[in-house]
């Protein structure tokens, strides 16, 4: 009689997901979102402007003309839309660690100090994140280029957040019967 052994969790699996994600990869989850983002960009516009038509009516005469027209209008509009994107990225960070583009190339986003543990990034690390990623591309990505010259693997923003993008381990496909 044999007794079923039971295979311990193969150590390239473990080291999988404590491996931080390569730039290529954080890039790659950027395009796709990149494309989400696209979308959202359009139904705000939209919202703005079933907003400005309803407070204060077509403006334009049946001309081209933009519907916003003082520069507080357009900062207000600006300032809007960036919440709105920071806001994609808050909301599924701290929901899932994952937006779509990093679900889709097995990035997830974590706290530091929880690891090994994947535990989504509270609402204050998401939110500080969302603000200091887009300031890593200045200076021509200097933010994420760090992560060459960083032991860990980690971007600016990553180390100032206190939050770390893993590789997931693949997911197991499912067989249809």
């Amino acid at each position: 009689m044999t007794t079923p052994t039971t295979n311990p969790t193969p150590t390239s699996e473990i080291s999988v997901t404590q491996q931080g994600a390569s730039l290529w990869r954080r890039l790659i989850a950027l395009v796709y979102d990149s494309f989400l983002l696209g979308a959202l960009t359009m139904a705000y516009g939209a919202v703005v402007t079933i907003v400005l038509l309803i407070i204060q009516g077509d403006t334009t005469a049946g001309e081209y003309r933009p519907m916003i027209t003082t520069h507080w209008g357009n900062a207000l509009f600006l300032v809007g839309l960036i919440l709105t994107l920071a806001g994609f990225y808050v909301f599924f960070w701290c929901r899932a660690g994952q937006t779509a583009g990093m679900r889709a190339w097995r990035l997830q986003l974590v706290k530091r100090e929880a690891l090994p543990e994947t535990v989504s990034p509270s609402l204050k690390q998401a939110s500080l994140r969302a603000f200091l990623a887009p300031l890593s591309l200045l200076f021509v990505g200097a933010g994420y280029w760090w992560q060459f010259f960083d032991e860990q693997s980690d971007c600016l923003h990553d180390r100032w957040s206190d939050t770390r993008v893993i590789l997931t381990p693949p997911r197991k496909k499912q067989r249809h019967s």
